[in-house]
């Protein structure tokens, strides 16, 4: 009978305690730059294959390979600088020879970094506030920033024109 107190009072206890404590984070914890492919009427279309790489850095890596009929992607942004730098690789179709061919464009982004308090559960995220783009024309007809603040809100931040 005293060991059933003791597992009881015990139960109690930890529950009575984790209930006071740490509700845990609900916040998404990502800051992505969101990246929208539109047509010349700005309307978003879907590309047939895109590969983005991040350039400029020692472990940068693909960060989409060869995803098909992608309509946006959502970039990360360096908070150790004030640039980050992908690469895309298109395919498209040449219009004489009906072939795949693939065109590379870079996209230069510049922007100033914020630290953002979220709580203490969920701790501070790296916000950002985009200056300005530079950008390739192979395939890529213009780049515009559409809404410069980028927090852990998804929003279309950047319009990649075709």
């Amino acid at each position: 009978m005293r060991k059933l107190t003791v597992l009881l009072t015990l139960i109690t206890g930890c529950a009575a305690f984790y209930s006071c404590g740490v509700e845990g984070c609900d916040e998404p914890m990502s800051v992505n730059a969101g990246v929208t492919f539109v047509n010349k009427q700005t309307q978003p279309i879907a590309l047939t294959e895109v590969t983005v790489s991040g350039i400029g850095a020692p472990n940068d890596s693909i960060l989409y390979n060869a995803v098909k009929n992608v309509k946006s992607v959502d970039l990360p942004l360096r908070i150790t600088s004030e640039k980050t730098s992908y690469v895309f690789k298109f395919k498209a179709t040449n219009p004489d020879t009906q072939e795949d061919v693939y065109i590379n464009d870079t996209l230069h982004i510049n922007y100033t970094n914020l630290n953002h308090f979220i709580s203490e559960d969920c701790g501070c995220l790296v916000y950002h506030t985009l200056k300005s783009l530079e950008y390739t024309k192979h395939l890529l007809d213009s780049a515009y920033i559409y809404q410069p603040e980028i927090t852990n809100k998804y929003v279309q931040n950047i319009l990649l024109k075709f």
